[in-house]
């Protein structure tokens, strides 16, 4: 508006009108950036043909990222494209689908910021979209679902629009971990899960239809590991059933579980 209104109150000549009819459309078509913190989902819209909305994150190299996008409007004319693009400008992964999609970076090469790009993949149509992001490790913003779990604890999540969650669980040097995952009868979910070192080095990442679970023995190191689950194409939201187990840890204990006496049935 600032510009449209210095042309039409100064006299200008044809040659300076058009640079200045130029610069305004050159700064509408720039980047929207907006920060994005490990564990949120933000709402976002491309209102404009050719619009870019650029979300920034700090990383270590050595950490991992789960990142995706999903419009909110179910028919809607937008086709979400995520990309992710590295401090050094290198893409490393480009991601679309009509209703919304997402994809992985283990073990980052570089430290610094990094970004996570959302347009309409043919650059002409409009819409509203959802956009979460993982980075692992480090602190994470617990928005819903997730947290800390205390071993074999068993908990409900559930899976909204772009919706990534991420548990916690300590794990000991040497020690074991078991993180088992399975959707409720019914839901179209495609669940994906992936387990995380304190230090964010990816150890399993697997997706399934229905349920999935891994033992990962001989741990690295001490501290705080993360689970993270999602759906694989970021297209679909349900309920999930979790449980992680630590080994050795205090064990929470239920109707199925506990001490047993040797020889008793």
């Amino acid at each position: 508006m600032k510009n449209r209104h210095v042309v039409s109150s100064v006299r200008r000549s044809p040659s300076l009108i058009g640079r200045s009819v130029r610069k305004y459309l050159a700064e509408s078509l720039e980047p929207r950036r907006m920060l994005i913190a490990s564990g949120e989902t933000l709402t976002g819209a491309i209102s404009a043909a050719g619009e870019v909305d650029d979300y920034t994150f700090t990383a270590n190299a050595g950490e991992s990222v789960v990142a995706g996008v999903m419009e909110t409007l179910a028919g809607s004319a937008l086709t979400p494209r995520i990309q992710l693009i590295s401090p050094t400008a290198v893409v490393l992964f480009t991601a679309t689908s009509t209703i919304g999609n997402g994809s992985t970076s283990f073990n980052l090469a570089v430290s610094g910021t990094y970004t996570i790009r959302i347009t309409d993949a043919s650059g002409a149509q409009t819409g509203g979209y959802a956009v979460s992001l993982a980075k692992l490790g480090g602190a994470q913003l617990n928005s819903g679902d997730g947290g800390a779990v205390t071993s074999g604890e068993y908990r409900s999540g559930s899976i909204d629009v772009a919706d990534i969650d991420i548990y916690t669980i300590n794990g000991t040097t040497s020690g074991s971990l078991v993180s088992i995952a399975g959707e409720l009868t019914g839901q179209p979910l495609n669940l994906q899960m992936a387990v995380f070192t304190p230090a964010g080095t990816n150890v399993y990442n697997a997706v399934t239809g229905a349920a999935l679970g891994t033992t990962e023995t001989l741990l690295p190191s001490t501290g705080t590991y993360f689970v993270v689950v999602w759906d694989e194409g970021f297209n679909a939201t349900g309920t999930y059933n979790l449980t992680l187990t630590s080994v050795p840890a205090t064990q929470v204990v239920d109707a199925d579980s506990g001490v047993l006496t040797s020889g008793v049935r």
